[in-house]
C-alpha cells in the first residue's frame, strides 16, 4: 500500500486539520483525517484529540470489526472531558473521516463534511462515497431532485454549515459503511473540505495524467488549488491511498453462470429461473431411467409405456419452460 499526503494552511490564521495512519497487529491499516471547526476557538484541539485517539495502540484487535466505532466514541468522550476543563473552548468540534484497509476489503466511518473519494483507475471514474453531513449535502440533494439550480446551491451562504459534528455531545449522524471488496484498480482520497476549491473532475484528470505517480498527482492538486487563489482559502489536507497488494485482480463478471444456491438467493425458490435450475436436471434423469427400464424389460407393452412416459415428461418440461 502506498500513501502520499499534503497539507497547506491556505489563507486561514490557523491550521485546524489533522491526519495520520496506523497499522494494526493483523497487518491492516487505518487512515484518518479530522478538520476542526473553523470560526470557533479550539478547532485544532478537537481535531488533535481525534487524531490522538486513532493513534492509541491499546485498541489493537480488541474490538474486532467494531474498532472504528469504538475509537470514534472514545474520541468524542475525550472532547467532552476536555471541554469540562476549559470553558474557553466550549464550542469546539471537528469532523472525521477514517478508512480501514484490510487484506481484501475496506470500510469507513465519518462525521461531518470531510470527504472520501473512491477512484477506479481502470474505469476512469471518481465518486464521493461517504455522506456529506452539511447544508451543502442537503442543497446538492435539492439540485438532484430539480428543486433548485446547481448555481444557486453553489452560492448559498450556509453551504458549509455542518449538520453533524464531533463536539462531545451526542452525534446526530454517523456514516458507517459495511465491508466492501478491494481491487487493484482502486484508489482513495481522504480530504478536508478545502480540496473542493477544485472539482472532482479536475482531481480525476490530474490523477490520471500522472500515470499512477501519486506523488506527482499530489503536487499537481496543490498547485491547481493555489492557482485558483480563492479568497479566504480554507485549510487543505488530503491523503492519496493506492497500490494494494495481495488482493483480487478484478470484480466478478456478470457473465459467470450462478450456482443453484446463488440462483435461489437472487431469484427466489419458486421463481422461473430457480425452477429451471432445479427441475430440468431432474426431468432429464426421470426420462433416462424410464427409457432404460423399458430397454431392460424388453416387451412391446413396456416400450409403449416408455414412449408414453417420455411424451408426458416432455410435456412437463414444456409447461415449466412456459411454452
Amino acid at each position: 500500500m502506498k500513501i502520499v499526503s499534503k497539507q497547506i494552511q491556505g489563507k486561514r490564521a490557523y491550521q485546524q486539520d489533522g491526519y495520520g495512519d496506523r497499522a494494526l497487529e493483523d497487518g491492516s491499516k487505518i487512515l484518518f483525517l479530522a478538520d476542526g471547526m473553523g470560526g470557533y476557538s479550539g478547532g485544532e484541539i478537537a481535531s488533535g484529540i481525534v487524531i490522538d485517539s486513532f493513534k492509541d495502540s491499546s485498541l489493537d484487535d480488541k474490538y474486532g470489526d467494531k474498532i472504528l466505532e469504538e475509537i470514534l466514541d472514545r474520541a468524542n468522550h475525550a472532547i467532552k472531558e476536555y471541554k469540562k476543563k476549559d470553558s474557553e473552548v466550549s464550542q469546539m468540534g471537528t469532523t472525521l473521516i477514517a478508512l480501514w484497509i484490510r487484506e481484501d476489503s475496506y470500510q469507513w466511518i465519518s462525521v461531518g463534511d470531510s470527504i472520501l473519494y473512491h477512484i477506479d483507475v481502470k474505469q476512469k471514474t471518481i465518486k464521493r462515497i461517504n455522506e456529506n453531513h452539511s447544508i451543502a449535502g442537503l442543497l446538492d440533494l435539492r439540485v438532484k431532485n430539480g428543486d433548485m439550480s446547481a448555481e444557486e446551491a453553489k452560492k448559498s451562504p450556509n453551504r458549509h454549515m455542518l449538520t453533524s459534528v464531533m463536539d462531545g455531545d451526542s452525534i446526530s449522524m454517523i456514516d458507517i459503511s459495511e465491508k466492501k471488496p478491494l481491487f487493484k484498480t482502486d484508489m482513495f482520497i481522504l480530504a478536508s473540505d478545502g480540496i473542493e476549491t477544485i472539482d472532482e473532475e479536475m482531481i480525476l484528470e490530474l490523477i490520471l495524467s500522472c500515470n499512477k505517480d501519486t506523488s506527482l498527482a499530489r503536487d499537481k492538486i496543490i498547485k491547481e488549488i493555489e492557482k485558483v487563489d480563492k479568497k479566504n482559502q480554507d485549510n487543505v489536507t488530503f491523503m492519496i491511498v493506492s497500490e494494494f497488494d495481495n488482493i483480487i485482480e478484478t470484480q466478478k463478471t456478470t457473465t459467470e453462470k450462478p450456482t443453484v444456491k446463488e440462483t435461489f438467493k437472487q431469484e427466489g425458490l419458486f421463481s422461473l429461473e430457480s425452477r429451471k435450475t432445479l427441475w430440468y436436471p431432474l426431468i432429464a434423469i426421470i426420462i433416462i431411467i424410464t427409457i432404460m427400464m423399458g430397454i431392460f424389460i424388453g416387451t412391446p407393452t413396456h416400450k409403449d409405456n416408455v414412449k408414453k412416459d417420455y411424451d408426458n415428461g416432455y410435456k412437463i418440461e414444456k409447461t415449466l419452460d412456459g411454452r
